[in-house]
């Protein structure tokens, strides 16, 4: 029978698969999804209350920015950027969604990920098309209706940090208004 870790590793890889799995399906976004292997997953101790900011669920992917991602001088553009955090720390929240959730309630409505409420990104350090980097999310906080994920992602050649995000989610089962 696999761990709870193993279990975890296998939701990312369905969860970042489900992208990669229709590469005729071409979206805003969808160029960055080749590249992309998730190379850490991270549960608290099952006794923990998984919501505590003080536990996060992380999953870190690795990830090669794509040319189709670049701004003109060659590097990448913030709105990629934001793309590739609105995408990637879904994968951590799936996680939470099917290991940490306390309640089948809150496992259904938080699965597929939400709608984003507010994405904040900080650019520190530019990253040029081609660098390899890895994003790591971690989710804070959840409640019935919003979440939260924060993500950083850092070069892997050199590990500066190049950016980091903030992301506030809004579940919406069923048609719900906010």
């Amino acid at each position: 029978m696999p761990s709870r870790e193993e279990e975890a590793w296998a939701t990312a890889r369905l969860f970042l698969g489900a992208f990669i799995a229709e590469p005729d399906q071409q979206y805003f976004g969808s160029a960055l999804f080749p590249s992309t292997k998730i190379t850490s997953v991270s549960l608290p101790p099952a006794s923990t209350n998984a919501s505590s900011p003080n536990v996060p669920v992380s999953v870190t992917v690795r990830c090669t920015i794509p040319e189709s991602f670049n701004n003109r001088v060659g590097n990448l553009h913030g709105g990629a950027a934001s793309t590739i955090f609105d995408n990637l720390n879904s994968v951590a929240l799936a996680v939470w969604a099917n290991h940490c959730a306390p309640n089948e309630d809150l496992a259904s409505r938080w699965y597929r990920t939400g709608v984003s409420r507010t994405l904040n990104v900080s650019y520190l350090r530019p990253v040029q098309v081609g660098d390899e980097v890895d994003v790591l999310n971690e989710v804070m906080s959840v409640g019935k209706n919003m979440a939260l994920v924060r993500s950083v992602m850092t070069k892997v050649k050199d590990g500066k940090v190049v950016c980091t995000c903030e992301h506030h989610k809004a579940s919406v089962m069923g048609g719900e208004k906010l």
